[in-house]
């Protein structure tokens, strides 16, 4: 309620749409990830139950659940499971390079189709952009970078489009000139 004081009156309504924009485009984010994470569990869990990898159900399911943070999931879970297929089938190396390909397509559906168009859709972000904020953020704080990438890039997103909407509604921007 501190904060809220300090506000100025004339303010509050347009920092409550900010808010409130900010809440939504969170929410749609999350609701995004979330079943990005259902279609990789399913996908990682089914594929390698029918490769025969014991656990690999669960391994999968847990592989998906862990992508909620962008290629943690395919790096964690594929290498649980590339370790538990050289145990498994270490006489018979086809199935351990099954695992490996099945991590890899996964890795590319996401990256290039599930995390673009259903995250970034939802919450308003071009696919491009997306891409570039996972790879900047990644790059400039490893893992908690690419935790806060998302999220940051999309509460640049309504502050850019409220700035934008200011600047064409403003007399500077409308005005006829000399």
């Amino acid at each position: 309620f501190f904060i809220s004081k300090l506000v100025p009156k004339s303010q509050k309504k347009i920092l409550s749409k900010i808010l409130i924009d900010i809440e939504l485009v969170l929410s749609k984010l999350f609701r995004g990830q979330l079943l990005v994470c259902l279609i990789l569990s399913i996908y990682y869990g089914i594929l390698l139950f029918l490769i025969g990898l014991e656990a690999g159900l669960f391994l999968g399911v847990f592989a998906g659940l862990i992508s909620f943070v962008p290629f943690i999931g395919a790096i964690v879970g594929g290498s649980l499971a590339l370790l538990l297929g050289i145990f498994q089938f270490y006489e018979n190396p086809v199935f351990i390079l099954l695992i490996l390909i099945v991590f890899i397509i996964g890795q590319i559906i996401e990256g290039n189709f599930l995390t673009p168009k259903l995250v970034g859709s939802s919450a308003g972000i071009h696919p491009i952009l997306l891409i570039l904020s996972l790879a900047l953020f990644g790059k400039i704080g490893g893992i908690t970078g690419l935790i806060l990438a998302l999220p940051i890039t999309a509460i640049s997103g309504v502050f850019a489009r409220y700035f934008l909407k200011t600047y064409y509604s403003s007399t500077f921007y409308n005005s006829k000139g000399n």
